[in-house]
C-alpha cells in the first residue's frame, strides 16, 4: 500500500466509528477529508439516527501564548 491508500484505509475506519456513534458532524469531516484524498464517501444507508457531538467535546483552537 502506498502512503495515500494507507491514509484512506484510516479515514474509512474513523468514518465508520463516527457512523456507529452517530456523530454525523464529525462523519461529514471524514467526507472531506477522503474527497481531498481522491476517495469518494460511502453512501448514507440504512445509518442509526445522527447526533451532534456536544460543544465541550468539540476540539477548540488554542489561545495565544502571552509573553
Amino acid at each position: 500500500m502506498d502512503r495515500n491508500e494507507n491514509m484512506i484505509s484510516a479515514l474509512r475506519r474513523e468514518r465508520a466509528a463516527y457512523a456507529a456513534r452517530g456523530l454525523t458532524d464529525r462523519v461529514a469531516q471524514v467526507d472531506e477529508q477522503l474527497a481531498h484524498h481522491g476517495d469518494a464517501p460511502e453512501p448514507a444507508g440504512d445509518a442509526p439516527a445522527g447526533r451532534q457531538t456536544p460543544a465541550a467535546k468539540q476540539q477548540k483552537a488554542a489561545a495565544p501564548a502571552k509573553p
